[in-house]
């Protein structure tokens, strides 16, 4: 009598099972930046790294490379653990969504607060070579109030200062306010003359978001954007004194100030119908595709818009982002 095999690795080579578990992913999957932990195909995987050596060895690259959605600070302490034992495993991490701050009150948050961002500032570092695509879901603003923190918050600047792979990044809830810090007054160093903003220090940006930057005319911003070769998009939320310009006036300002002259800019304006402080706009590039083009967007409001507009606007671009949808599709 012949015995049949019990488990699917007795009767199917591992690049039959590899076909299998690469369907897992939808396409919509395989656009996201990142799969929360409830999605179903993290799940899976985890399972799948759990059931035998070979259905390990082919999802666990995938759960790496689709899932790194850290929510929490004890998912980036796990992360960068695992990182530690084994460093290969961050050349499959290309994309990340971070939002590990838990809202806690600074007296208590103190201690634990160094421990926190010690973890993030390693995570990120062990990721440098590799990270491309980064969402920052914090509330950089805020998040230090009332505490001596000077040491690891100018540890944190450089740790994202050292991220010079990155071709797409969002800050969700800020502009990466991430100013130098004097260790010895604790006071922050934000002055034109002596704080660049971190993400011009990255060469290969195509894609940048923010939220809130101070766009004013007398200001630096858009210096700043001029000044970086690769730059395509840029998507500001809610963002300050755009009614300084005009846009004919940015559009001259940007040829003339651009660091590469063969490309253009897209600006998108994210905010709700009553909070722009500019006209709705579409305005395409040149036939060329140079100079700038702006378009607005309206984030919309429930009913009885009752609903706070920066949660809105935030979760509204957040959730855009996190889905990887091409940003001239969005409406």
């Amino acid at each position: 009598m012949i015995e049949m095999p019990t488990t699917i690795t007795a009767i199917l080579p591992p690049e039959i099972i590899s076909h299998i578990i690469n369907f897992v992913l939808t396409p919509a999957d395989r656009s996201a930046v990142a799969l929360p932990p409830a999605h179903i195909a993290t799940k899976t995987f985890l399972s799948l790294c759990r059931a035998s050596h070979v259905t390990k060895s082919l999802a666990r690259p995938l759960l790496y490379r689709h899932c790194a959605y850290l929510d929490s600070i004890p998912r980036v302490r796990r992360l960068y653990e695992t990182l530690r034992k084994d460093p290969t495993l961050a050349q499959n991490i290309t994309s990340l969504y971070l939002s590990p701050y838990v809202e806690e009150t600074s007296a208590v948050a103190y201690n634990n607060g160094r421990s926190k961002l010690w973890h993030i500032c390693s995570l990120l570092l062990a990721l440098r070579p590799s990270l491309i695509c980064l969402i920052l879901n914090m509330p950089l603003r805020t998040m230090f109030i009332g505490e001596n923190l000077s040491e690891i918050r100018n540890q944190l600047r450089q740790a994202f200062e050292s991220l010079t792979m990155l071709e797409v990044f969002c800050s969700v809830q800020d502009e990466l306010y991430l100013p130098m810090i004097d260790e010895g007054t604790g006071e922050e160093i934000f002055s034109a003359t002596t704080y660049t903003p971190t993400w011009t220090l990255w060469p290969r940006l195509k894609i940048l978001g923010l939220y809130n930057v101070d766009a004013a005319r007398d200001g630096y911003f858009f210096s700043y954007l001029a000044a970086m070769k690769n730059l395509e998009t840029v998507i500001l939320t809610r963002a300050d004194c755009l009614e300084d310009w005009s846009w004919e006036e940015l559009d001259a300002f940007w040829k003339k100030t651009s660091a590469n002259k063969d490309r253009g800019l897209d600006i998108i304006l994210v905010n709700t119908q009553g909070g722009h402080r500019v006209d709705e706009i579409n305005l395409s590039r040149n036939e060329a595709g140079m100079g700038v083009g702006v378009k607005t967007l309206h984030v919309s409001t429930g009913y009885y818009a009752d609903e706070d507009d920066i949660e809105l606007c935030q979760k509204w671009v957040e959730r855009n982002m996190l889905a990887g949808q091409l940003i001239h599709t969005w409406s």
